[in-house]
């Protein structure tokens, strides 16, 4: 029987900026685009949550920030529920009125009664949890993105055993906040030929801009950094070998990444011991070909010589405020060494070597520290340990918090089949965890009642009238195999182009949406002497 033993509630009850229950995946019409509609025709908002808001749950309609209408639903009512809801909005008013044109936003606050202790929230039987040799673990944090709260987990060993589960792969899978697949699909290498050797993926993060950055830390490519978009459809190399420091001979762990765009840094563990030991950690600056460049070899920002970190980092992590969190990977039990380290944000200059706090001698919880993450809010750290053992009888494996500002134990997860390999956090303090132990990942919440607000990404336009489309000066390209022309229409509505040959059966050929012209270009491809075009509007 797992369990969870909780320490300083005091601290836990005074701590208010946390929320475990929230919408995510925000939708209209199923679609990241605006919709259009006219007052009276309902359009469906759709949206998921993590777990049910047992406290109930307001959907709002805002022009600006003027409240238009206003949605309340019960607990244990539809709309409430753990997973994916719908409401429908007729373009009305709250006293049943036509609103006028315009654009109108969503926002959605969920509430929950909440648990009295840290509270495991999903469910280990989901197909979409279970992870082979699951490994590194993120989540996007970004609350103006469609993928807001999307989930990572990457695989790093296939099974063995005749399994159909998405998990069963080596690659990532891409998850819902409630643990359902991803819009457009489940699982994906992203084109990248991943080794599969239990390091290779490896560890995760999101920047701010979205983008995914995974570790490759197999024995050939020894810790390269490789970008990728939310769907993981396709990947960029930021990260090379001829990046390492210390003559090329470092061992990079990680990535943790702060920012966004060219702002971007990646900060990354050298784990080395030999050549001279470890460099620390290394902090990169991304330029503006989205790549860290080459033969850069970055900056050490925490020590690893006549410092408190005395062996080497395996793992790091940085707060929004930049002090650094790391931890060391030890396995002797009886080791006097540190396991878990804050330090101060990095100044510029010269490499730290004094931690704010460090703690984990002889912590027989902490043995073989494998991954280490910091809440958004820095409230707390997270730190999964692998322990030691076989299968079914690992010992001390499991995952602890602390108190982010002075390292004091919160709580701590133990039942002796746990061997925890990373750790994350959301963007409202729920906390992730990989267990391969059991092959699995898994989501806890907070203590405490709590609720939050998401403001959905796309919004409803609302006109009097919707224009039928029209093609205006169609010609034909240079080489004659595709027609160009102007389409005519309205801003914010999604067009459905198809094509014909006999005017009986039609055949899609495209869509155009823009949240912006009313005119605009288009093409389409001719595959016939013989072919004809019509736009309709997509309900």
């Amino acid at each position: 029987m797992a369990y969870l033993v909780v320490l300083h509630a005091c601290f836990l009850a005074a701590t208010a900026a946390r929320a475990n229950v929230y919408a995510t995946n925000l939708r209209v019409r199923h679609s990241t685009n605006n919709a259009a509609i006219t007052p009276g025709n309902p359009v469906e908002i759709s949206y998921i949550l993590n777990e049910p808001a047992t406290a109930g749950l307001t959907l709002q309609i805002l022009s600006d920030t003027n409240l238009i209408n206003s949605f309340e639903i019960t607990s244990n009512a539809p709309g409430a529920m753990r997973g994916t809801n719908s409401i429908f909005w007729d373009g009305t008013d709250t006293n049943g009125l036509a609103v006028a044109d315009g654009l109108y936003s969503i926002s959605i606050t969920a509430r929950s009664d909440g648990f009295d202790d840290w509270t495991q929230t999903t469910d280990d039987t989901n197909d979409g949890n279970f992870v082979f040799e699951p490994r590194g673990i993120a989540v996007n944090q970004n609350s103006n993105s469609p993928f807001y709260g999307r989930v990572f987990v990457g695989n790093a060993h296939a099974s063995g055993g005749s399994t159909d589960k998405p998990g069963a792969n080596v690659g990532i899978l891409k998850l819902n906040a409630d643990g359902s697949p991803a819009d457009e699909g489940i699982f994906s290498t992203g084109g990248y030929p991943w080794a599969g050797d239990f390091y290779s993926p490896w560890k995760i993060d999101v920047a701010t801009d979205d983008k995914v950055y995974i570790n490759d830390w197999n024995a050939l490519t020894e810790g390269i950094v490789l970008a990728f978009d939310e769907e993981i459809s396709n990947y960029t190399t930021i990260l090379n070998d001829d990046n390492w420091p210390k003559g090329g001979f470092a061992d990079l762990s990680g990535p943790a990444i702060t920012g966004g765009g060219t702002n971007t840094q990646l900060w990354m563990a050298d784990v080395s011991t030999n050549f001279g030991g470890s460099v620390g950690v290394v902090g990169f600056n991304v330029d503006s070909n989205g790549v860290v460049a080459d033969n850069d070899t970055g900056f050490v920002v925490v020590s690893a010589t006549n410092s408190d970190l005395d062996q080497a980092p395996y793992d790091v992590s940085l707060d929004r405020n930049g002090n650094i969190y790391t931890i060391q990977r030890i396995t002797d039990l009886d080791s006097p060494e540190e396991r878990v380290f804050r330090f101060p944000a990095y100044d510029g200059t010269n490499a730290m070597t004094n931690a704010i706090w460090k703690v984990g001698h002889n912590d027989d919880s902490l043995i073989n520290a494998y991954g280490v993450a910091v809440d958004s809010g820095g409230n707390f750290v997270a730190v999964a340990a692998r322990g030691y053992g076989s299968e079914g009888a690992f010992q001390f494996g499991g995952f602890s918090i602390f108190n982010a500002q002075n390292g004091d134990l919160v709580a701590q997860f133990q039942d002796g089949t746990n061997s925890c390999a990373d750790v994350a956090w959301d963007a409202l303090g729920n906390l992730y965890v990989t267990d391969a132990g059991e092959s699995v990942w898994r989501a806890y919440s907070p203590p405490g009642t709590n609720q939050s607000t998401t403001v959905s990404v796309p919004m409803i336009q609302v006109y009097s009238q919707i224009i039928p489309p029209q093609f205006t000066t169609p010609t034909l390209n240079d080489t004659q195999d595709a027609l160009q022309f102007t389409l005519l229409g309205q801003s914010n509505v999604t067009y459905l182009v198809e094509s014909t040959t006999d005017f009986q059966t039609w055949t899609p050929v495209a869509t155009n949406y823009d949240s912006v012209l009313t005119e605009r270009p288009f093409t389409v491809a001719i595959t016939n002497d013989m072919e004809c075009f019509r736009a309709s509007v997509v309900p």
